[in-house]
């Protein structure tokens, strides 16, 4: 029984050790992009947005009618990059994509230090 039970052990504490490697959280995508194309740094850029702008909400910097209108500019950046991407982003295309998301950006900076608070104490 002995000689049956200790490679028994060692069997399933191998593959205990090997569980974790392969069970690594897979990074969430909030904007559905792939890293082998070319909109990476966009989609990207987005994701550290939203991820601000979703701790932003639980700080209170930001409220949530100004979440929805960012979030609302982020997805109307998604839809030009789907549309342009149809046949092809040119680079005047690329840049029209970088300027609206860094203004996406200042217009996260700008509503996070506007001083709306979501829970007023007067």
């Amino acid at each position: 029984m002995r000689n049956v039970i200790l490679p028994l052990l060692v069997a399933l504490s191998a593959g205990a050790a090997a569980v974790p490697a392969t069970a690594q959280p897979i990074p969430v995508q909030r904007w559905g992009y792939d890293h082998r194309d070319g909109g990476g740094d966009i989609y990207r850029r987005l994701d550290q947005i939203d991820i601000r702008v979703e701790r932003g909400l639980q700080r209170g910097t930001i409220t949530p009618r100004e979440a929805r209108r960012l979030r609302d500019r982020m997805n109307d950046i998604v839809r030009l990059e789907r549309r342009y991407s149809w046949n092809g982003i040119s680079p005047r295309e690329w840049q029209e994509l970088n300027r609206r998301v860094a203004v996406l950006q200042d217009r996260f900076a700008r509503e996070r230090w506007d001083d709306d608070r979501r829970f007023r104490r007067w």
